[in-house]
């Protein structure tokens, strides 16, 4: 596999932003091809879009979403999150953080036949009632009424779960095509070379502990089960899908080195993730930080990011 090489230093600020305005350009400009190359299938119906988590599935979605729109064809997203089974209030955060075992990676964990129902109706009328799902709250929270009014309609269906065998043989019913985004390759900054899963790892750190109230302990938990079930049932799947876009952003280690040594430094000594860390944390000072007031309005990183004023 390619490694690509984390640029080290630039002459100014000037130089850095107009780097990642670059890379995030050459990914928009990748997006939007895919968005081309499926407007030109005949009677497409649904788009699938998956990844793991903290792979940039939701910039994808917008920028997808803006470019068929700008073709004529109207998108409608369809968050497979929203079909979650219901749970005590807050048990889920409560349980995991005690050790407990709800998986909200799980097929189990979705509520499979409503799904169904909901996407059979889409399917035969252009309409349906989706719920609307509160993951803090691990319950239903309201519906919102969905409409196809044009016969060049599509549906984009979005989530991790999107390439379990159980909804992609659902899905491949219809007209149908699956995107796949995940980091594509490993960056050496150094000598020290960062893995996909470690890059989407750090991701996580800094966005879960920005949007999500969650410290690093926190997260290097979760991070177990949901490696875990990325093995299981996320990358052997991988290969049914159809287009694989590659979210690697050359410039991203500099962009996480500044929240990362906040975030890792704030982990006690006696935690059974300290040394973790710490592995991240010496890896770090080969990158030249970066400040994210440098990114794009509409930046992929933004995803994962506070905008620093």
């Amino acid at each position: 596999m390619t490694i690509s090489v984390a640029p080290l230093c630039f002459s100014g600020v000037d130089e850095s932003t107009a780097y990642i305005a670059e890379c995030e350009a050459s990914f928009r400009h990748r997006v939007i091809d895919v968005a081309e190359q499926l407007h030109s299938i005949p009677g497409l119906q649904l788009i699938g879009l998956s990844g793991p988590t903290c792979a940039g599935k939701t910039t994808t979605a917008n920028i997808l979403d803006g470019r068929l729109e700008a073709l004529g064809r109207r998108v409608h997203t369809v968050s497979v999150d929203d079909f979650f089974r219901e749970q005590p209030a807050n048990q889920a955060k409560k349980k995991t953080r005690e050790g407990g075992s709800i998986d909200f990676d799980s097929i189990d964990a979705l509520d499979f036949d409503l799904f169904a129902a909901c996407l059979s109706e889409l399917m035969q009328s252009g309409h349906t009632v989706l719920p609307i799902y509160d993951l803090s709250c691990g319950k239903r929270v309201g519906s919102r009424e969905l409409v196809a009014e044009h016969g060049n309609d599509v549906f984009l269906v979005e989530g991790i779960q999107v390439v379990y065998p159980e909804i992609s043989a659902l899905l491949h019913q219809y007209n149908y095509r699956s995107i796949y985004c995940d980091v594509g390759n490993p960056l050496r900054a150094g000598d020290a070379v960062f893995a996909p899963e470690e890059i989407r790892l750090m991701r996580r750190l800094v966005r879960d502990y920005h949007f999500r109230d969650a410290d690093a302990a926190f997260t290097f938990y979760l991070w177990e089960s949901v490696r875990a079930n990325e093995l299981k049932s996320i990358l052997p799947n991988v290969v049914s899908c159809d287009i694989h876009l590659n979210t690697l952003m050359p410039y991203e280690l500099g962009m996480l080195r500044p929240f990362l040594e906040t975030i890792l430094g704030e982990l006690p000594t006696d935690s059974v993730y300290w040394a973790r860390g710490q592995e991240i944390l010496t890896k770090l000072p080969a990158l030249t930080p970066l400040s994210s007031a440098q990114l794009p309005s509409e930046a992929l990183y933004r995803e994962f990011v506070p905008v620093q004023k």
